[in-house]
């Protein structure tokens, strides 16, 4: 009887810190608890760790829209007429190829389309894809609708968006997942033993929330926020990158 046995690589993970405090001043706490239902405590809490996740977003959107993280056929820079924001685009037939890539290299097709706001726009406004559509009854094409018509069990988008320190108040934000579209195979549950797109490993325990403390000099609640984590595209062979897909 042959018996088969898998592998396994070793490289150091190195995880990154993120510690925020979130502040309460004691003259907001006094208003809130005079009225029912508002806890602020939850609310400083809720903000930092939104701050943080946002962060962590921002890292997994860049890495996963850089050009040089995925092999020569697994990516492509969509210019002018191709384009999912122009008619003579072609883009279910661009992500099925994308699909194809995917299973050449890995024995998988990809189950995950992420979408930057842009290119979901184009895709669900696109002739090709309203055709498809035309018979039903539904007013507008939803997320579920593309994955059943591209074969993938998810289709998500990118709504994040963000502001440099630097920023005007007055200017607009800019899209985390920018105009791209990113096509992947992200297994299900805990299996390590097939091909991943990626990971966001944490140590666990964590996000952790510790006890708050009062400041005398701020006169505020202080409840401090830290979490242990950082991502890494681990199978760039299980992605495909759309570069600019939903550029005008």
């Amino acid at each position: 009887v042959k018996r088969i046995q898998y592998g396994y690589a070793s490289e150091p993970i190195s995880l990154v810190q993120d510690a925020l405090e979130g502040v309460l001043p004691v003259e907001h706490q006094q208003e809130a608890m005079s009225s029912p239902g508002v806890d602020l405590a939850q609310g400083a809490i809720n903000m930092v760790l939104d701050a943080v996740d946002l962060g962590l977003e921002y890292e997994c959107a860049t890495m996963a829209r850089t050009l040089a993280n995925y092999p020569v056929s697994n990516r492509v820079t969509l210019t002018t007429t191709a384009r999912w924001t122009q008619g003579a685009s072609a883009p279910i037939a661009d992500i099925k190829a994308g699909n194809e890539a995917i299973r050449r290299m890995t024995g998988r097709y990809a189950n995950t389309l992420i979408l930057g706001p842009n290119a979901k726009n184009a895709l669900t406004g696109h002739a090709t894809i309203k055709d498809q559509f035309k018979y039903t009854s539904a007013q507008s094409i939803t997320t579920a609708m593309l994955a059943a018509l591209l074969e993938l069990e998810n289709v998500f988008v990118g709504k994040a968006v963000y502001l440099p320190e630097t920023a005007a108040e007055s200017a607009a934000a800019t899209d985390v997942w920018g105009d791209d579209a990113i096509l992947a195979y992200v297994p299900k549950g805990g299996n390590y033993q097939v091909p991943s797109y990626g990971y966001t490993y944490e140590l666990e325990g964590y996000p952790q929330v510790e006890a708050p403390y009062y400041s005398r000099e701020t006169k505020s609640w202080i409840y401090p926020t830290t979490t242990e984590r950082r991502p890494y595209i681990l199978g760039a062979d299980a992605g495909f990158l759309f570069q600019n897909a939903g550029q005008g």
